[in-house]
C-alpha cells in the first residue's frame, strides 16, 4: 500500500488539505500518515492537535520546534531545527510520497528533508505570485518537488517556466475550496449553529451575528515586521470609526507576531467597550462560515482572495503581503492608510456579496490530487525542462 505523508505546519495548512486527507484515508490503495509541526501545537496560534484527532485522523509524528520571537531570524532557526527533526521523521515513517502545502518557512524544511532523502515530494499551491518572502519559499519548494498540484492556469504556466516537466504539473484547483464547498453546504442545513458559537470563543464584546459585522484577519509582513503593531492598529481604528462591529482573528506565527499581538492587546485595553471580538483559535470550517456571513472582510490574508473569491466575500486587501496575487472581482486593494481602508470598506458594503468565482478551483481538486497520487511515482531524478520543450512562447 502506498504511504502518503501529509505534513501540517499551521492551522491554515489543515484547512487547505483536510479533504485530501479524508480521501486518502478512505482509499484502499493509499495509507495516510500525518505529521504535525510549526504552529500546529501552539495554543497561541490555534493548536489543532485535538481537532485533527476529533476529525478521525491519527497523528503519526510530531515535531515541536517553533521558536517564538519577533525577529525574522526566528523563522530561519525554526526551519533549521525542523529540518533536522523532519529528516528523522521521514526515516521513521518511510513514506512513498511526502505531501506539503503552500509556502511557509516550515514548508522549506519539509521540502529539503524529503528531496535529500530521495523521496517523492508533492506540493500544492505552487507557481502563485505574491511578492513577499513567501513567494521565494514557494518557488524554492517547487524546484525541490516532483509532483505539482497548482490552483490556476497562470500558476501552472509559472511552474512550467521554472523548468518543471509538464507531465508532473497538474492543474487541480485549490483543495481548500473543496472543504469550503462542503462546509457551506453543511452550514446551510444547520440553522447557523456555527454563528451561535462565536461569542463562546475568544475575548471582547459580544457580537450580534444577526447584524452586519466585519471580519478582520491581519498577519505580519515578514519584510515589514517592525510595523506590525502599527498596521493592525490602523485596521482596527478604521473599522471602529465606521461604527462597525467586528470579529478579529489572531495573527499567525510569522516574524512580528509578538509586536502585532501586543498592538491588539493595547488597543483592546483602550477600546474595551467597542463591539469587537478577538479569537485566536477558530476551526477552519467556522472561519469559512464567518467569511460567508460577514458584510466585509478586511486584512492581508490570502483567504480573502482565495476562499473569498469562491464564497463571494467582499474583501479589502491591505498592504503588500498579497498585492501581486491573482484576484477576482471580490477584492479591492488599498495601502496601510486608515482613510483608504474606510473608503474600500464603504465601497464593498455598497456592492454586497459577489458571485462565486472558480479562479482558484471548482471544489473538486482533492479528487484530482488523490487520483494522481495513486499513479506510478515520477522519478526523483530531476532535470530542467526548457521552454522550447514545453511549448512556451
Amino acid at each position: 500500500m502506498k504511504k502518503i505523508c501529509v505534513v501540517l505546519g499551521s492551522r491554515a495548512n489543515y484547512g487547505s488539505i483536510k479533504k485530501v486527507m479524508q480521501l486518502i484515508e478512505e482509499d484502499n490503495e493509499l495509507s495516510l500518515q500525518v505529521v504535525l509541526m510549526g504552529s500546529t501545537m501552539a495554543k497561541k496560534f490555534g493548536n489543532i492537535q485535538e481537532q485533527v484527532i476529533r476529525d478521525g485522523f491519527r497523528i503519526d509524528y510530531k515535531i515541536d520546534a517553533l521558536l517564538e520571537s519577533t525577529l525574522p531570524s526566528s523563522m530561519a532557526k525554526t526551519a533549521g531545527i525542523t529540518l533536522i527533526e523532519m529528516a528523522t521523521c521521514l526515516e521513521h515513517l518511510d513514506p512513498s510520497i511526502v505531501l506539503t502545502v503552500g509556502d511557509r518557512y516550515e514548508t522549506m524544511a519539509t521540502a529539503i528533508a524529503a528531496s535529500y532523502s530521495n523521496r517523492v515530494l508533492a506540493h500544492t499551491m505552487g507557481g502563485e505570485i505574491t511578492g513577499t518572502l513567501d513567494e521565494s519559499v514557494r518557488h524554492a519548494v517547487t524546484k525541490l518537488s516532483h509532483l505539482h498540484f497548482v490552483s490556476t492556469k497562470n500558476a501552472k504556466r509559472n511552474v512550467l517556466q521554472l523548468g518543471e516537466k509538464e507531465d508532473n504539473v497538474h492543474l487541480t484547483g485549490c483543495p481548500r475550496l473543496d472543504f469550503v464547498k462542503e462546509t457551506l453546504i453543511e452550514a446551510s442545513s444547520r440553522s447557523n449553529i456555527t454563528l451561535a458559537k462565536v461569542n463562546e470563543l475568544g475575548v471582547g464584546q459580544e457580537i450580534n451575528t444577526e447584524e452586519p459585522f466585519a471580519l478582520i484577519a491581519v498577519h505580519p509582513v515578514t519584510s515589514e515586521w517592525q510595523e506590525a503593531d502599527i498596521q493592525i492598529v490602523t485596521a482596527l481604528d478604521a473599522i471602529k470609526e465606521i461604527g462597525f462591529q467586528a470579529i478579529v482573528i489572531w495573527p499567525n506565527a510569522d516574524a512580528g507576531n509578538n509586536l502585532m499581538s501586543k498592538g491588539i492587546r493595547i488597543w483592546r485595553g483602550r477600546n474595551i467597550d467597542t463591539p469587537f471580538r478577538f479569537i485566536n483559535n477558530l476551526k477552519p470550517q467556522d472561519f469559512f462560515v464567518l467569511m460567508n456571513t460577514c458584510a466585509v472582510m478586511v486584512g492581508n490574508s490570502s483567504a480573502g482572495i482565495r476562499e473569498g473569491s469562491f464564497i463571494g466575500t467582499p474583501y479589502v486587501n491591505v498592504g503588500s503581503r498579497q498585492s501581486h496575487r491573482e484576484m477576482s472581482e471580490n477584492t479591492i486593494c488599498v495601502p496601510w492608510d486608515k482613510q483608504l481602508i474606510q473608503n474600500g470598506v464603504s465601497s464593498q458594503l455598497q456592492h454586497g456579496k459577489y458571485l462565486s468565482s472558480n479562479l482558484y478551483g471548482d471544489g473538486f481538486a482533492s479528487l484530482r490530487i488523490v487520483s494522481v497520487l495513486k499513479e506510478p511515482n515520477p522519478s526523483v531524478q530531476k532535470i530542467f525542462t526548457t521552454k522550447e520543450n514545453i511549448g512556451l512562447s
